[in-house]
C-alpha cells in the first residue's frame, strides 16, 4: 500500500475522473462517484494505492491552492509581455 499525489486531469462524459498519478503521471480512471464532492479539473489529491488499484482519494487543499497560485502568477507574467496574445482588448 502506498500513497501518491495525483492531479485531476479531466472528467469524461460526466462519469469518469482521469487522474495523473505520481511523478510518472500514470493515468488512472475512476468513476466520478469515487471522487470527493466538488472535485474539479486541476485539483490535487492524495491517492492510496493497493497494487495498481486506488483504494482511497483525499483532496490536498494545500497543493491545489499552490498550483492555482503558480498558474495565476505565470498568467500575469505572460499578460505583461509586450505583444502577448493573453491580453484582453481592454488591457491593450
Amino acid at each position: 500500500m502506498g500513497k501518491k499525489h495525483a492531479v485531476l486531469d479531466r472528467i469524461e462524459d460526466g462519469q469518469w475522473a482521469v487522474l495523473l498519478v505520481g511523478t510518472e503521471e500514470k493515468e488512472v480512471i475512476l468513476p466520478v462517484s469515487k471522487m470527493p464532492g466538488g472535485a474539479g479539473e486541476g485539483d490535487w489529491f492524495t491517492v492510496t494505492l493497493v497494487g495498481d488499484t486506488v483504494s482511497s482519494v483525499t483532496r490536498d487543499e494545500q497543493a491545489s491552492a499552490q498550483a492555482r497560485e503558480e498558474i495565476s502568477s505565470k498568467m500575469e507574467t505572460l499578460k505583461k509581455r509586450k505583444g502577448s496574445r493573453f491580453k484582453t482588448k481592454r488591457e491593450e
